[in-house]
Formats: C-alpha cells, sequence, structure tokens
C-alpha cells in the first residue's frame, strides 16, 4: 500500500560509526527519512516529547539513559515501532516485553537490516501477515543463533609477512581507538583493526566493557575506586587507573560481587 508521506525514523546509538551505517541504508529508501541521531536516550527522549517518529532504532548499550529504559519512558499510545540494534543479545527477553519489531544483532548483514525495514513497512501499512507469537518467534530465533558465537582463545595480530598469538588469559585490558584496538598483554601494547562493539562479542566471560572505549579482563582488577556520587574507577594490576561508565557499573560490580 503506497505511503502518503516519507516516515520518519530516529536513530539512537552511542557508536558514531553505528549511526552513520543505520543512516546510510535508510537514506537509500525513498520512503524513509531520517529525522534525527542522537548517542544518549535521554536526548532521544526529549525529543521524542515534542516530535512524533514512526520507526525507533535503538542501541542497547549507552550512556546516561539505555534503549531498554527509553523504550519504557515512552507512553505505549505515542510508542513508535521500534528496533533495537545492538551487540548484546541478553536484552532479547526485554524486546519481548516490549513488543519491539525486531531485535538487530551486531554485525548484521544489509540483507537483514532489510527484512527488519520490510516488516516495519508491513506493520505500518496495516497489511500485516505476522502475528505477535511470530515477531516473538523471531526475536527468540535471534537470541538462540546469537548463543552460538565461538569465543576467542587467542588474538593474532600481522606484524608484516608474520601472525603471532596472543592468549586470552594473558589480555589485562584493551581501549579503543576508531577503528582499531589497543589490546594491553605482558607489557606490551598490540594494535589490532577491529572496532570494540564487534569484538566484545567474541570475548569469555570474565572480560567486561566498563566505558564506551575499555574492555577489562576483570581477573587483572586490583582494586576498585568509589570516586563519589556513586561513581567508580578501576585499578588494574599495571597500575593502570580506567573510569567506569554509568551504563555498564553495575554488570561490573555484579561481576566483581560487590
Amino acid at each position: 500500500m503506497p505511503m502518503n508521506r516519507r516516515m520518519k525514523a530516529l536513530i539512537v546509538d552511542d557508536e558514531k560509526v553505528a549511526r552513520s551505517r543505520v543512516a546510510s541504508l535508510l537514506n537509500a529508501m525513498d520512503d524513509i527519512q531520517v529525522v534525527a541521531q542522537f548517542e544518549n536516550g535521554q536526548e532521544a527522549l526529549d525529543f521524542l516529547n515534542s516530535q512524533r517518529v514512526d520507526l525507533l532504532l535503538v542501541d542497547v548499550q549507552m550512556p546516561i539513559l539505555d534503549g531498554v529504559s527509553l523504550v519504557r519512558a515512552i507512553p505505549p499510545a505515542e510508542r513508535p515501532f521500534v528496533i533495537f540494534v545492538t551487540a548484546y543479545d541478553q536484552f532479547a527477553v526485554d524486546a519481548f516485553e516490549l513488543f519491539a519489531l525486531d531485535y538487530l544483532l551486531k554485525p548484521y548483514s544489509k540483507q537483514r537490516f532489510q527484512q527488519a525495514i520490510d516488516r516495519f513497512r508491513l506493520m505500518k501499512s496495516g497489511e500485516n501477515p505476522f502475528n505477535q507469537t511470530k515477531q516473538l518467534e523471531g526475536l527468540l530465533a535471534a537470541y538462540r543463533q546469537s548463543q552460538v558465537v565461538p569465543q576467542l582463545s587467542r588474538i593474532s595480530i600481522k606484524l608484516g609477512n608474520r601472525t603471532y598469538f596472543i592468549a586470552m588469559q594473558g589480555v589485562e585490558y584493551i581501549l579503543s581507538s576508531g577503528n582499531y584496538l589497543e589490546v594491553f598483554a605482558e607489557q606490551k601494547v598490540h594494535i589490532i583493526r577491529e572496532t570494540m562493539t564487534r569484538f566484545i562479542q567474541k570475548l569469555p566471560g570474565n572480560f567486561l566493557r566498563v566505558h564506551k572505549s575499555s574492555i577489562v579482563n576483570t581477573d587483572f582488577v586490583a582494586e576498585l575506586i568509589a570516586i563519589g556520587y556513586g561513581d567508580y574507577e578501576l585499578k588494574m594490576q599495571n597500575d593502570k587507573i580506567l573510569r567506569v561508565s554509568e551504563s555498564y557499573k553495575q554488570d561490573l560490580l555484579r561481576a566483581l560481587n560487590v
């Protein structure tokens, strides 16, 4: 069924690269207009208090206000169709409760993104062949599929015509630098071409993201330092101090049994 106007989409993700990818895919579509982009849920909620959109594409883990909390804060009668776009599979159950239209796990293909948008178009047009049960089954399938992502036991580092390997148990922490990661292990820094969002999915359970630009191996955490107002810093065994973001604080406290 043809649309009388271009449908409005809002993108919310704390990573600029991720926002740009979603915007690029949507901008190639004649019937959808990206009206705004934000890096945290609170900015998006403020926008939605005065603007209505048809589609909300939102990350889950973000500073200030996470994606699930954002969607819950929107009154159901005013809530747009929601597609979660995230690297974290553990929030699929929350998506079920909020009747999300889809749950895209990063890294997703262009074809998978197109499927989500096609579903949105059908829902919006009223010609929707998917009932709620099928919708939830699809989300659950995406969740189950994510469980089989292999975990790294070692990292491969290319240097010239050689490739050498670092065991994951020796990695202390990882810092993001654009499209590269700085891997700190055995008093050395190793550079790999990878994004934080993609890399975190492959890591064993003792690795936790504590900030948008840092991941730590909890086995190498020496101290948890309270710096006031509920904020924390981590002191690693090599004396490196890392700031803990509000978005990742609770997961860290649980992991450290604090």
